[in-house]
């Protein structure tokens, strides 16, 4: 604090007139007795000196000595009034933020870089509360000049960190080979634009011509369907940095969530360069249809579904499930295959009806005991020889892939969505429906909703064929002692014709009451879905409060519940299904009577009495059939309408895509601008913040509002540094990093400047793990095979930050499988949690709270390896491949600061609500607002 105020008033206190004044500070104590603190002579210690002994002490003997130094305040300032060589400014001027660099005195030799930054900061002592006070960060009228000062600051860095890679590696290497890659790992295109714009960039020498190949490969998206497939050569000439490749994308009326296509640089076909980390891109084409269709598209972007015919919805669901290829033809084999049954039911009722009359029976002139052995042969040849033929196509159709295509689309389409939902849909969704709605509702939704299209078609096409075949039946095998009457045709029809009415009668007025108990049902299973997911995933409060046996209670009259609700339900829907048996028995058992009395008077023969009752009994279990598949799909009701709630969620691509083409238009002006010849133009991009504004969005009830969160904010970061954000819990710390880390979208105006073609990453606070061994998730972020992935380099890398001896052999046995966040330590999850990202060895790192679970030597060590990380351009990478790598930046925030560390900081930033980004100038400032 004394170190930081005179040094806002620019003197030198050993050069005050007068006698010495005796300051408190830090000194050794006599013999053993440890430290205290005593009473010193400025002209006894140097500066550092006292400054390196304060900040040894313990924190209340701290707070102590800083009573002290504020009770000595007033003989200072008495002093200095004294001085007529030193000009004390007064508070009432006005500081503006000064357009040249101030320049500070360097004790050592040599040349003297300019610190931009100082001309940021305040450098005068203002009068608050009738206290002399200095103002940490910048006030309104400096932070409107933090963009003027932004190539100052850009400057000054680039020589800072291009003056200390010359000194550890030398200067750079001529001639180093270019390298081309992508200009960002994702592009985006709408199906409303006709063209979708992958960049190509070549970084390095660009004093001769280079070429590359690129093709497309299918992803999520088709070629022919949503794209036109491409390959070619680019070829960048001498000076040209830049290629663009256009790719004609296809537009159509058919729903899909944001797909995405493939676009490759051609391993191995660069001449006169090599390929960078971005060797491939994914395209990402973001659809403007509703699911199922448009159709209702005013009640479904209203959130009124329920207001939606259910039963229209469904069969545009249908529509949508026929519009694929796949599901088509192998709905049309299906089709073909029932029909083939079919007409082998009519054969058996036919082969069934000759045996009885035609080879069987008394009668000499219709039948002969001479032709009857072959006839019985013939019989039994045309029952026995299809059935195996289509007994195989029956099995083929598990094979066909219906239901899996139509799940495949639809899960994966859902989880696209959910990956890609903005903060209103994220905080309107429950977890716990929508992996109801993942896991079982779509296996519900395809089972018992679009599958029943097979049943129900061959239910009702086999019905058709029972009609034809009684029309024609009677006609081919008639003789005149059987006349075909009126009654005769009655009988025959009479169930195909009542039959149908009395089921939809039914059908309509248990409607209600069915959908009523299968929503109750629903609701119990996600009741009981929900509750155990907040057990599973808050068993330590469970426990902590010996909670466990309320919750199994509470758990035990959810399932009894669920028990009832699924009872009722079961026993409704049996009773529904069981309708069309007691209509075909009381049918059957009619015609038994009168048929019975026609063919012992002779009107109709004894293989006609038969094939009618089995035409009845065939009759009833076809509506049975029908029945069954219609109540299906009418129970799949609610289940379409939560799936069709979560697949119209917003999305955020539109909004990503609008900001990634204006960030990619300002890193191109950005490296076009660039007129240093020391450094390359893809490097003298930095992350950068221009007056921007972020809100956070909240819901209450069904209406949105607006939170606001970061105010108008501007920073530089030039690639190659370390730079720590700080300040006072919930004052957006982690927003500002999100921001910068893409996590976050700026949706409030001004511009964030990333560079698009560094592959940067993200780090939350809290250690996360995924199902593997502890190397699988360590080498989660690396393409296999490739260098960083080597278990040398990730244990190395793992002794390095002080992983302890007994999870490094966790490491080394990939064969161990655990649920790592409940088996390792606090520290050691955070340690592998960071080291995962050194792992990955990103080009850019953002790191939350990197420290929030490491104390002592392990966060010193922490924020040495971060340096080293920057220094190197990676952890453990080959020193004599030094210039043939990106710059690296490492971007954390903290909610304490290391004490013996704070040289490896190039820059400290305090971020609060009310004056968003701000600089602070040294590391005490840095303290100060990290305490608020």
């Amino acid at each position: 604090t004394l170190h930081a105020w005179f040094r806002s008033v620019r003197v030198d206190w050993r050069t005050m007139p007068g006698p010495p004044l005796v300051l408190p500070c830090c000194a050794p104590a006599r013999g053993n007795a440890g430290k205290e603190i005593v009473l010193a002579s400025q002209r006894e210690a140097s500066m550092k000196e006292v400054l390196a002994q304060c900040l040894q002490r313990q924190d209340d003997e701290l707070l102590s000595l800083c009573e002290s130094i504020l009770q000595s305040r007033p003989k200072v300032l008495e002093r200095l009034a004294q001085s007529k060589s030193v000009n004390w400014p007064q508070p009432a001027e006005s500081h503006a933020c000064s357009q040249e660099p101030l320049e500070e005195p360097v004790p050592t030799p040599g040349p003297v870089l300019k610190n931009p930054y100082r001309a940021l900061l305040p450098r005068t002592p203002t009068v608050v509360g009738g206290k002399w006070t200095t103002k940490i960060g910048l006030d309104s009228e400096q932070s409107a000049c933090v963009n003027t000062q932004a190539p100052a600051v850009k400057g000054y860095l680039h020589d800072k960190f291009m003056a200390r890679d010359i000194e550890r590696f030398g200067r750079m290497l001529e001639g180093v080979t270019p390298t081309i890659q992508f200009e960002a790992a994702v592009f985006y295109a709408s199906e409303e634009m006709p063209l979708c714009e992958v960049g190509v960039i070549r970084i390095g020498n660009a004093d001769s011509c280079s070429t590359v190949q690129f093709e497309t490969v299918d992803a999520t998206a088709k070629a022919g369907l949503k794209y036109v497939a491409q390959s070619g050569v680019l070829e960048f000439k001498k000076g040209e940095r830049l290629k663009k490749i256009l790719i004609v994308t296809i537009n159509d009326d058919s729903w899909d969530a944001t797909l995405d296509f493939q676009v490759k640089l051609v391993p191995g076909s660069a001449q006169n360069a090599r390929l960078g980390c971005m060797s491939s891109c994914r395209c990402k084409i973001l659809d403007d249809d509703l699911f199922p269709s448009n159709r209702f598209a005013k009640e479904i972007n209203e959130r009124c579904i329920d207001k939606i015919n259910m039963a229209q919805l469904l069969i545009e669901y249908f529509k949508m499930n026929l519009r694929s290829q796949n599901i088509r033809r192998g709905l049309l084999k299906v089709v073909l295959g029932d029909q083939l049954q079919n007409l082998y039911f009519v054969l058996t009722l036919f082969l069934h009806l000759y045996t009885v009359d035609f080879v069987l029976c008394d009668n000499t002139n219709q039948c002969s005991k001479d032709a009857a052995p072959t006839k019985l042969l013939l019989v039994i040849l045309l029952r026995a020889l299809p059935w195996h033929f289509l007994q195989y196509l029956a099995y083929r159709e598990f094979y066909y892939g219906i239901g899996g295509e139509s799940r495949l689309r639809l899960q994966g389409n859902l989880l696209r969505k959910f990956l890609n939902y903005d903060d209103e849909a994220r905080a309107a969704i429950d977890e716990s429906k929508l992996i109801m709605a993942m896991m079982v509702e779509i296996n519900e939704l395809v089972r018992d909703g679009f599958c029943k299209l097979k049943p129900l078609l061959a239910s009702c096409s086999r019905l058709v064929m029972i009609v034809l075949y009684q029309i024609i039946v009677p006609i081919v095998t008639s003789n005149t002692s059987h006349t075909i009457s009126v009654t005769r045709y009655v009988q025959k029809f009479l169930p195909v014709v009542v039959l149908p009415v009395i089921m939809t009668i039914f059908l309509r007025l248990r409607n209600p009451k069915t959908i009523r108990y299968l929503e109750n049902e629903k609701l119990m299973q996600k009741d009981l879905l929900r509750h155990m997911r907040e057990v599973i995933s808050n068993f330590p409060l469970v426990r902590d409060y010996r909670m466990r046996a309320r919750y199994v209670d509470f758990f035990e009259s959810k399932v009894r519940l669920y028990n009832r609700a699924r009872a009722d339900s079961d026993a409704l829907t049996f009773n529904n299904t069981e309708f069309a048996d007691w209509l075909a028995l009381i049918m059957y058992t009619s015609y038994i009577y009168i048929g019975g009395i026609q063919v012992n008077s002779g009107t109709i023969s004894l293989g006609e009495f038969l094939n009618t009752l089995m035409v009845y009994t065939a009759v009833g279990s076809e509506l049975k059939r029908i029945y069954e598949a219609v109540t299906d799909m009418q129970e799949t009701f609610d289940v379409l309408a939560h799936v069709v709630e979560y697949l119209n969620l917003g999305i955020d691509c539109d909004e990503r895509m609008a900001w990634q083409n204006r960030n990619l238009g300002l890193c191109r002006n950005t490296r076009e601008d660039c007129e240093r010849d020391d450094m390359d133009p893809a490097d003298a991009v930095c992350v950068e913040m221009q007056n921007l504004t972020f809100w956070y969005t909240e819901i209450h009830n069904s209406a949105n509002t607006h939170r606001f969160m970061l105010p108008a904010s501007s920073c530089v970061l030039p690639q190659g540094g370390l730079y720590v954000f700080v300040g006072p819990s919930g004052e957006g710390k982690e927003t500002c990093l999100s921001l910068l880390g893409e996590v976050l979208i700026p949706n409030k105006g001004g511009d964030l400047i990333v560079p698009s073609h560094v592959h940067s990453l993200h780090v939350t606070s809290e250690p996360m793990f995924v199902a593997g061994s502890l190397m699988y998730n360590l080498t989660l972020g690396c393409s296999p095979g490739i260098d960083e992935a080597r278990k040398e380099r990730v244990l190395a890398i793992c002794r390095q930050i002080k992983v302890s001896e007994g999870t490094l052999g966790l490491i080394e046995d990939e064969s161990i499988v655990r649920n790592w966040r409940c088996v390792l330590s606090s520290t050691d999850a955070s340690l592998l949690h960071i080291a995962r990202a050194f792992v990955t060895n990103p080009e850019i790192l953002y790191v939350h709270k990197h420290t929030l679970f490491l104390q002592g030597e392990h966060e010193m060590s922490m924020y040495r390896n971060m340096r080293d990380l920057v220094d190197n351009r990676g952890l453990l990478q080959d020193p004599a491949a030094f210039w043939h790598r990106r710059p690296r930046t490492v971007i954390v925030t903290a909610r304490r600061l290391p004490r013996c560390e704070c040289d490896l900081v190039d820059a400290f930033f305090n971020v609060c609500r009310s004056g968003g980004i701000q600089l602070v100038e040294s590391y005490s400032d840095a303290v100060q607002a990290l305490m608020g």
